[in-house]
């Protein structure tokens, strides 16, 4: 089920953007954007209420992306992994779902180097 829902997501995805593409002047280069996935991070467990636990945990994480991954890679989906990160420090997760400070902004980082590659690092940033 889970497969053909994305299935679905990306047919759809890959529809509007034809018809964005269609839409465009004739002297613009009908070139595909690149599209990025990032993954779902790791869950704290140990930071959750105990109710969502059954319904948010690490397993299940790493279960969606190992299936998601290669259907988006292979529709042309560059996937960023964002999951190993967030699960070797859950200690950062205050709430269990998100990464607030070093993993956040390594995260980021990781997204611009993707976005603007060959672009150094802004002066003064951090980066983890």
């Amino acid at each position: 089920a889970f497969a053909a829902a994305l299935q679905t997501f990306l047919s759809r995805l890959g529809d509007a953007i034809d018809t964005a593409l269609a839409r465009l002047s004739a002297r613009r280069e009908r070139k595909r954007p690149r599209l990025l996935w990032l993954s779902v991070g790791a869950i704290a467990s140990r930071a959750l209420p105990a109710w969502k636990v059954k319904l948010l945990n690490s397993n299940l994480s790493r279960a969606f992306n190992d299936a998601a991954a290669p259907l988006l890679r292979r529709a042309g989906v560059s996937v960023l992994d964002m999951y190993t990160e967030s699960s070797a420090h859950p200690e950062a997760s205050p709430d269990g779902v998100h990464y607030p400070g070093a993993v956040s902004r390594s995260h980021a980082q990781r997204l611009l180097r993707q976005l603007l590659p060959g672009c150094r690092r802004a002066e003064g940033s951090r980066e983890s």
